[in-house]
C-alpha cells in the first residue's frame, strides 16, 4: 500500500500535530520574532542618503548664488571706480559737475552717479607765498545694479578727496 502523502502535509491536522506546520525563519531559528529588521535598516539608510543628497543640492544652490553675488559686487566696485576716475579727470580739467549720471557701455544694467563738491582752502600765513590757494574736490561715485531688496541687487560707493 502506498503511503498517503497528504496525511503528513504541514497544513494538514496530522502534520500540525507533528510540528511540521510551524514556519521558522532562516535568520532567526530560535523563533524570537525579529522579522523585517533588514527592511527597517534599509529604510533608515535610504532616508539618511536622501537627506544627504538634499543637503548637497541645497549647498550647491547657495554656493552658486553666493558666487553670482560676489561677481555682481565686483562689477559694482569697478563701475564706482570708473565713476571716481571720471570725476578726477574732470576735476583736474577744472570742471566739477555737482551731480552726474554716467552711461556705462561695458557694464550694462549699472547706474553710476557721481557727485562733486569743490572747496577752496584758506591760505595759511606760512603759505602766503603761494599765488593760488589749494582747491579740494570731494568726489563720491555710487554704482547700483537692480533694486534694493531684489536678489540681484549690488551697490558700491567710493569717496575720494583730491587737491588740485
Amino acid at each position: 500500500m502506498r503511503p498517503d502523502r497528504h496525511a503528513t502535509h504541514p497544513l494538514s491536522p496530522r502534520g500540525r500535530e507533528l510540528g511540521e506546520g510551524v514556519c521558522k525563519p532562516r535568520c532567526c531559528p530560535s523563533g524570537t520574532g525579529q522579522h523585517g529588521f533588514g527592511l527597517v535598516a534599509a529604510m533608515f539608510v535610504m532616508i539618511v542618503v536622501g537627506g544627504a543628497i538634499a543637503a548637497m543640492v541645497h549647498l550647491s544652490s547657495v554656493q552658486h548664488t553666493t558666487t553670482s553675488m560676489a561677481l555682481q559686487q565686483a562689477r559694482a566696485y569697478q563701475a564706482a571706480r570708473a565713476g571716481v576716475e571720471w570725476g578726477i579727470a574732470n576735476a583736474i580739467l577744472g570742471s566739477c559737475p555737482a551731480n552726474t549720471n554716467l552711461p556705462l557701455g561695458g557694464l550694462s544694467g549699472f547706474t553710476v552717479n557721481v557727485t562733486c563738491v569743490r572747496t577752496a582752502a584758506p591760505v595759511l600765513p606760512e603759505e602766503s607765498a603761494r599765488a593760488v590757494p589749494p582747491v579740494f574736490y570731494q568726489l563720491t561715485a555710487t554704482a547700483q545694479y537692480g533694486l534694493p531688496g531684489s536678489l540681484d541687487y549690488a551697490y558700491r560707493q567710493l569717496e575720494v578727496v583730491i587737491e588740485v
